[in-house]
């Protein structure tokens, strides 16, 4: 069966056409595609005319669109379908926890925006302004933050990628919980997932914004000033944090990875390359 034969068979599944759920990492470029969004898609109304994701589903009251435990994908898609959203996103596993067991592709189009680990962790620790004395004192000794958005806990430098598309607790596991079978599960939800940017090749990867999405005007815009120095600071961290980063950070790096190489499948196949 075609692709779109596919599709259509969903929507029918699900009662309507998919809806775009982003999956936004805190830092990897949420605000980038969010501003896309805008352009071509009806974004969920607390945010519509933000520049910015605030807020994202945490505060849904559609019916099955609560937490990630109350998630109930056909009622929510239908909610959120009368409300006339085609976009809607999820940030710190609150709305909607995405992982292999939780994903219901009949209802959402699957989208996330990826950028290099330590690039990512480099850019949390400016916004909140963390140096590297206090976060290596959260490799030392596993911290739960009381509130994972303000992103003070070690989970937040220990594999969030791995953490947030795995089904563990994300914020709460210790090191020791979060290993290779976790890393097997978030690179299965990865698998699945409709588009996958890399925000280090956000460009390159624009085009399965239309090919997949339908959207017409995926110019790309410009990373914010955070942005654009977490990858030049990444380089002049110093050698033994940056070490210590990377060995904290071995399963992001491999799932990563896995991800680069999703995001150019997708974007071969949306131009018509060989795959």
């Amino acid at each position: 069966m075609s692709a779109a034969l596919l599709l259509a068979a969903a929507a029918r599944a699900c009662g309507g056409p998919r809806i775009v759920l982003f999956k936004h990492f805190h830092k990897a470029g949420g605000t980038s595609l969010f501003q896309i969004a805008r352009r071509n898609a009806r974004v969920y109304e607390p945010f519509a005319n933000s520049t910015q994701m605030n807020g994202n589903m945490d505060d849904v009251t559609s019916p099955g669109c609560g937490t990630a435990g109350a998630f109930a994908c056909e009622d929510c898609a239908a909610a959120l379908r009368r409300q006339r959203v085609t976009f809607v996103a999820t940030e710190f596993n609150t709305f909607h926890a995405v992982s292999p067991a939780s994903m219901c592709p009949a209802c959402f189009a699957y989208a996330v925006t990826f950028r290099g680990p330590l690039a990512r962790i480099v850019s949390h620790m400016r916004f909140a302004g963390l140096g590297a004395r206090a976060v290596a004192a959260l490799l030392d000794n596993f911290t739960v933050a009381p509130s994972p958005v303000w992103g003070r806990g070690s989970a937040w430098f220990t594999n969030l990628y791995v953490r947030e598309l795995s089904g563990v607790d994300a914020y709460g596991a210790p090191p020791a919980a979060v290993g290779e079978a976790a890393l097997a599960a978030a690179a299965s939800a990865v698998a699945n997932f409709d588009v996958v940017l890399i925000l280090e090749h956000l460009g390159d990867h624009l085009a399965q914004l239309t090919c997949v999405l339908g959207w017409a005007d995926v110019a790309e815009v410009a990373l914010n000033g955070n942005g654009r120095a977490s990858f030049r600071d990444v380089a002049g961290l110093d050698a033994t944090f940056h070490d210590r980063l990377a060995a904290a950070n071995r399963l992001d790096g491999a799932l990563f990875a896995r991800a680069v190489a999703r995001a150019e499948l997708l974007t071969a196949r949306c131009r018509g390359a060989p795959s």
